[in-house]
């Protein structure tokens, strides 16, 4: 084979190798994310993981004996919701740290991303990205 040819693909399962390890190394991080929110009266306490599973709630007191099924329902999900957005906020922020120059990862996580602002200049990104 061409010896240049064979630097050159030397180089790029370099580069794949070592973007691979980025990737599992976010991964791993993304995995350990733990956010907690508590409720304004801090009557319940709630924790989601990285992907916004939620993995306990804690109810705090007595007092939350006293609320209807229909109050009792709207404070959880008032826990819930504000761990899954820090976490969310939080895995976004993990995302940005590793994506190419130019990407909007919270645009492309907002979940309604457009998908022409996300990639203004993708050779700008491409450049970035093998540097």
């Amino acid at each position: 084979m061409d010896p240049v040819y064979d630097e050159e693909v030397s180089k790029l399962l370099a580069e794949l190798n070592e973007q691979r390890e980025k990737i599992s190394g976010a991964v791993e991080e993304v995995q350990a994310v733990r956010e907690s929110a508590t409720t304004k009266n801090k009557m319940i306490k709630a924790t989601v993981d990285g992907q916004g599973r939620l993995i306990e709630v804690v109810l705090r007191g007595d007092r939350w004996r006293d609320l209807s099924p229909k109050e009792l329902g709207a404070a959880i999900v008032e826990a819930v919701t504000g761990a899954q957005e820090k976490a969310h906020k939080n895995v976004t922020e993990l995302a940005a740290a590793m994506a190419p120059e130019g990407m909007n990862i919270p645009e492309l996580f907002s979940g309604k991303p457009d998908i022409e602002a996300l990639f203004p200049d993708v050779e700008k990104m491409w450049k970035s990205f093998n540097e």
